[in-house]
């Protein structure tokens, strides 16, 4: 709701998030700015960040996007992009949006209280025009041990993810229609991610309960759910999607 809000009253044309632990670099507006007015006809840009722990030591940065320093994906491409894990806009600390993109998508859905929330967004402004990547990290997010959407069992992770990937599927353009995996691959490939994220973090029981949903289906021998894991480790594997802007 304060999202929404802020949005409503906001005067400029672009809008640009950023939770209060959170910080940008020095040039990150104006970046961001400059890439913008090369291309009118995008609606949200995003770059690099990097993860902080609390005292600002540098955790990981996020992986750029194709080649090009700055490039911008047109519209029709996009959610195809998304639902195959090769257009990762990142969280709020990364992205700016337009303010007639964001008004016409309907606004934040703050019912998925941060778990997907912002991906959320990003699916619904990409309906209306172009997206922009910038690759130099212009972003620090922090990472709390405690932070809030630790707290989700990874079940419901996974059935926020399911139904994320729902949206995006629906809103892939009709060019990439005899390409697309089928949904309950996609739902084999998410099993086995948020599978192997308990099985890493420890978490025996519900990485089994993810891995294994029936006793003659386990989701761990997929070869499908395998493929598209892999495809997820291979960002920027698809330079036809990926246009660059001057430098």
């Amino acid at each position: 709701k304060a999202v929404n809000k802020g949005v409503e009253l906001a005067s400029g044309d672009w809008i640009k998030l950023l939770d209060d632990d959170d910080y940008l670099a020095r040039n990150c507006i104006e970046e961001m700015a400059n890439a913008i007015a090369l291309h009118p006809k995008a609606v949200i840009c995003s770059c690099q960040s990097a993860q902080v722990d609390t005292l600002g030591a540098e955790l990981s940065v996020t992986r750029q996007v194709g080649s090009p320093q700055r490039l911008y994906i047109a519209q029709e491409d996009i959610h195809y992009g998304m639902l195959l894990e090769m257009v990762p806009f990142g969280t709020p600390a990364q992205v700016a949006f337009s303010r007639d993109g964001f008004l016409s998508s309907g606004g934040w859905d703050s019912s998925l209280d941060t778990n997907f929330d912002d991906i959320d967004s990003w699916i619904q402004i990409a309906q209306f025009g172009d997206a922009i990547f910038i690759n130099k990290c212009l972003a620090y997010r922090t990472i709390w041990s405690g932070a809030y959407n630790h707290k989700f069992s990874f079940q419901k992770r996974l059935k926020t993810h399911i139904s994320i990937k729902e949206k995006i599927y629906a809103l892939v353009s009709e060019k990439y229609q005899g390409q697309l995996p089928l949904l309950w691959e996609l739902v084999a490939y998410l099993r086995l991610h948020w599978g192997l994220v308990a099985l890493k973090r420890g978490k025996l029981i519900s990485a089994a309960e993810l891995l294994f949903p029936e006793c003659f289906s386990p989701i761990a021998f997929s070869p499908i759910a395998w493929k598209l894991l892999l495809l997820r480790k291979t960002l920027g594997g698809e330079p036809s999607l990926y246009h660059k802007l001057p430098v």
